[in-house]
């Protein structure tokens, strides 16, 4: 009989390294981070170590907001952020977009309107609600007004920049086989200039979130930020707390989302990105 090979030992080191392999190439070591920062408070609340009345223990919070959610109060001042947030972006986006292609392949209409743009682009935007009030009142209208105008700039900015960063060659080129002005914008331009739009289109979602709620702040009576700043103003500290988690693991969930839709729209941009970071 023909002798069988010795089984071969099982390394012990492949024990250990592939569970510190799954922690360098995933999340899982930042959220391990995350849930030992709250595990490190909770702990501290239980046992005295922070004794403040200003910081509740990581329980009391997640309590709070599951009332808050049973309750409805959450989840509906939820969805108003969300539909102001939502209305004002796309239409904020839109308008960034096509100014950018515009101003991106005209120096004429460049020319014309970067004086204006450089001058209104420093402006804070919590320094227009005050004014825009006057004339849309403290009604829906004001919000998406707001977040529209602060979702324009970064996408403007980032398409106008992809639109002159194409290659000359590949407009020649087009041009040479007879390409109108239109199909060259839809399949040369805006192909080579997608992935700095969608960095604006991602950095505008932020930045949407952030206005929506500063507005709802200081002229709203509905919204997560009205939510926030009246816990506040009745000290409800907890409730305060679950607001500001509330918010941030919206904004978390957002940009997950947003860079789910990239990689389908985009995915030969994401696989090189992918393949240059590795």
């Amino acid at each position: 009989m023909t002798d069988l090979p010795a089984p071969r030992a099982l390394d012990p080191n492949l024990l250990w390294r592939a569970p510190l392999k799954a922690l360098r190439e995933t999340r899982l070591s930042g959220w391990l981070l995350v849930l030992g920062v709250f595990l490190a408070w909770e702990l501290g609340s239980r046992y005295g170590l922070i004794q403040s009345q200003t910081l509740p223990s990581v329980s009391q919070i997640i309590a709070e907001w599951v009332a808050n959610l049973r309750s409805g109060s959450l989840a509906s001042q939820l969805v108003v952020t969300l539909k102001h947030m939502a209305f004002g972006y796309i239409i904020g986006s839109s308008i960034g977009m096509l100014f950018g292609l515009a101003m991106g392949q005209s120096r004429q209409l460049w020319r014309l309107l970067e004086p204006f743009i450089e001058i209104a682009r420093p402006v804070p935007l919590s320094a227009l609600v005050p004014l825009l009030i006057l004339f849309l009142g403290i009604d829906d209208a004001l919000k998406v007004t707001v977040v529209s105008i602060g979702a324009f700039f970064p996408v403007f900015m980032n398409t106008f920049a992809g639109v002159r960063s194409t290659s000359r060659t590949m407009r020649d080129t087009g041009a040479t086989f007879g390409v109108g002005p239109i199909r060259t914008t839809l399949e040369i331009i805006l192909p080579a200039a997608a992935p700095m739009i969608f960095v604006g289109l991602r950095y505008a979602l932020t930045v949407g979130l952030v206005i929506a709620l500063v507005s709802e702040m200081i002229a709203g009576n509905d919204g997560m930020g009205y939510f926030v700043i009246r816990a506040q103003q009745n000290l409800s500290v907890v409730q305060l707390f679950a607001g500001v988690f509330t918010l941030a693991f919206l904004g978390y969930a957002l940009n997950f989302l947003f860079l789910i839709v990239e990689r389908v729209v985009l995915p030969w941009h994401a696989g090189s990105a992918r393949r240059h970071a590795t």
